[in-house]
């Protein structure tokens, strides 16, 4: 018998399709005092960084009174004692991370300066605690969310945006969750800030907070935007569990034949541990530790595909390709229409048309079986059916042309959804993963259905006529080349004390030292 296809209660808790009794038994478990103490140093070190890359420091009495509370005393700190505090966290948490056992200590504040002092959420409650955090932030990038990528002005609304934002995160009582880096990580993509990205993606890593599908496929869009091959090779090697990997497996466990596609053991280190109680001096090895690797999801296969098309070429996707295949990945009309505008590239009319027909199997299998994903859906299919019309076009295919369009315009769409301007050629980069909405903590109780193979819902084969092509046109090389998602904003009300909204005033007194 084959394995049992996917359910949203056996994803792991972080998952954007997790189902609400995996939730339920994941927030039973506890933060350890030293990730909470992890938390504090990297969030203020996160709030040090920006505020000295945008050089909110060395300001007057009249222009303090213009900003939050809780950053008022950086900002009339000289640039020289900003950096000196910076050093000192950095400093903190390199022993934090090297030092073991690890022992809490207490060190005497440098300056009057508001920090971080998050508490232990409530038992069972760990993955609904952040939620007011994660709301006031949704509502200060709201806004945001309104520009386009390439409209001017973004500067002067981010330098409005960012002592806000430090503001939110360090009188949180809650620590910030995968959902708060999210938005973080897609709202400064989108406002085109590759540095407040990098930032908020350190903080992530060093406080071993679990990714997630959005947070993958955020940070490899950004790297492909940016055309930053090195940074996404790297990311990629870690989502795959080379080097240290984004995350590692619980405590014990064994890599089995079954689990072998997921888990990795970290390579053996000479490190090796006295036994206790052992007059002889008896040593042994510890047990390894297990890289987990992220959950397939065909969307996050999609961006990982995009990437190696534009920074290694057709042979190396490819190779690449099969290689997750065998883990069990697979690709949704999204994810196979990053090929087909490979081929509109190349000018590739038969793999080109091999591809749109497996585009047109998986729309139909897909049916309208899940109502809740329609209009993202609907979003995906135009960007597939532009790079269909796109291709006929090249090839000089005009009877195709006229198939398409038809169709297209059946199922609704316009012509200038079709055929958007020349001058907005980043139009499909950001289709949003609407994490907010799907997790059920939030009270929807929805979730997307969870993509899988065996569910017919993505796909793993790729036509063979794509596979003999790369066989006979090798790929140019990176050098002879020369990168949600959206959250939902909810409505701000009275259960935000001290946190700051678009349309709410600033509260004096910090909510981590409320009563």
């Amino acid at each position: 018998m084959g394995e049992s296809p996917r359910t949203n209660n056996h994803l792991p808790p972080q998952s954007i399709y997790a189902g609400g009794v995996r939730l339920d038994k994941a927030g039973r478990r506890r933060h350890t005092p030293k990730k909470i103490h992890t938390l504090n140093l990297s969030i203020e070190r996160l709030v040090l960084r920006a505020l000295l890359y945008f050089k909110i420091y060395d300001y007057p009495g009249t222009a303090l009174e213009k900003l939050p509370a809780a950053i008022q005393p950086f900002a009339a700190l000289p640039r020289a004692s900003l950096l000196s505090m910076l050093h000192n966290i950095e400093d903190r948490l390199q022993a934090t991370t090297h030092n073991s056992p690890w022992t809490s200590s207490d060190y005497p504040p440098e300056f009057s300066t508001s920090s971080p002092s998050y508490q232990q959420p409530p038992r069972g409650s760990s993955y609904h605690a952040a939620h007011d955090l994660n709301t006031a932030l949704n509502s200060l990038f709201d806004r945001s969310r309104c520009f386009r990528p390439s409209t001017s002005g973004l500067l002067p609304l981010l330098e409005t945006l960012i002592p806000k934002v430090a503001h939110n995160l360090l009188v949180s009582s809650s620590p910030p969750d995968i959902t708060t880096y999210n938005i973080l990580l897609s709202s400064f993509a989108h406002l085109r800030s590759p540095l407040l990205v990098d930032m908020t993606l350190d903080s992530l890593l060093e406080t071993h907070t679990r990714p997630n599908e959005a947070t993958y496929t955020t940070v490899l869009k950004e790297y492909i935007r940016q055309g930053n091959a090195a940074s996404f090779v790297t990311f990629v090697r870690l989502m795959r569990g080379y080097d240290t990997g984004l995350m590692l497996a619980r405590r014990g466990i064994r890599v089995t034949e079954a689990s072998r596609g997921r888990l990795v053991e970290k390579p053996r280190s000479d490190v090796v541990s006295e036994l206790e109680g052992e007059e002889d001096g008896e040593r042994r090895r510890r047990r390894p530790k297990v890289i987990q690797k992220p959950n397939p999801d065909p969307g996050v296969f999609g961006a990982v595909m995009a990437g190696m098309l534009k920074f290694a070429g057709l042979d190396a996707t490819l190779k690449l390709y099969g290689e997750m295949v065998e883990e069990g990945w697979g690709l949704d009309v999204g994810g196979l229409t990053v090929f087909l505008k490979d081929c509109v590239k190349r000018k590739d009319w038969a793999g080109g048309k091999a591809i749109w027909a497996r585009i047109e199997e998986l729309r139909e299998r897909e049916g309208h079986s899940n109502r809740a994903d329609w209009d993202m859906r609907k979003r995906v299919d135009r960007v597939a059916y532009h790079s269909m019309l796109s291709l006929c076009r090249s090839c000089d295919q005009q009877q195709e042309v006229s198939k398409v369009y038809g169709r297209a315009r059946n199922e609704g769409y316009t012509s200038d959804e079709l055929f958007p301007p020349s001058n907005d050629s980043k139009w499909e980069d950001w289709i949003p993963v609407d994490e907010m909405e799907k997790k059920p903590i939030l009270g929807t109780e929805k979730t997307s259905a969870v993509p899988d193979v065996q569910q017919g819902n993505i796909v793993a084969p790729l036509p063979s006529v794509l596979q003999q092509l790369s066989l006979s046109e090798p790929s140019k090389s990176a050098s002879e080349k020369s990168k949600k998602f959206q959250p939902r904003t909810e409505e701000l009300d009275g259960r935000l004390p001290g946190f700051i909204g678009e349309n709410i005033e600033v509260d004096a007194t910090p909510l981590a030292h409320a009563a």
